[in-house]
């Protein structure tokens, strides 16, 4: 039995050295003044909501841009309708003045 305990304990302190960490591992592990600059819970909720807000904004800047350029089209549309209404009035008063002069 002792053998069999034997057999047991060098087997738990090959696991033990196995899984050990080494000095060497430790250098890439955080440090205290690590983590208090790393963010918290509350941080990272913070920023959801930052980004929530960022998001809803987005969403009213595009529909507001669509909205603008809907109206663009229609301000030019009005302008197009403008312009030939003038060349119009523009070619009967030539034709007045023509008719006048003659």
């Amino acid at each position: 039995m002792t053998e069999k305990l034997f057999e047991q304990l060098v087997n738990e302190i090959r696991n033990i050295k196995t899984n050990m960490v080494a000095k060497d591992d430790l250098k890439y592990m955080a440090t205290k003044d690590d983590l208090k600059s790393m963010a918290t819970k509350d941080d990272m909720e913070q920023i959801e909501m930052k980004l929530n807000r960022n998001s809803e904004q987005n969403n009213r800047n595009f529909n507001q841009i669509v909205r603008n350029t809907e109206h663009l089209s229609d301000l030019f549309e009005s302008k197009k309708r403008q312009e030939r209404i003038l060349e119009i009035l523009s070619l009967r008063s030539i034709e007045q003045e023509s008719e006048l002069r003659d």
